[in-house]
């Protein structure tokens, strides 16, 4: 219980830095990254099983 208020803790702080104006920037960089990490990684994936 503890643990589940300190991680509901985390993501409001969360929630508010993403107010303070930066929410665009940081929603498209987790997006871009995580899409070209996947990406990558599916090309290094394929080119070694070739």
């Amino acid at each position: 219980e503890a643990l589940h208020c300190k991680t509901d803790q985390r993501v409001q702080d969360f929630q508010n830095r993403k107010l303070d104006g930066s929410k665009m920037w940081d929603d498209s960089t987790f997006v871009v990254f995580g899409c070209n990490c996947l990406i990558l990684w599916l090309y290094v994936i394929a080119f070694l099983s070739l």
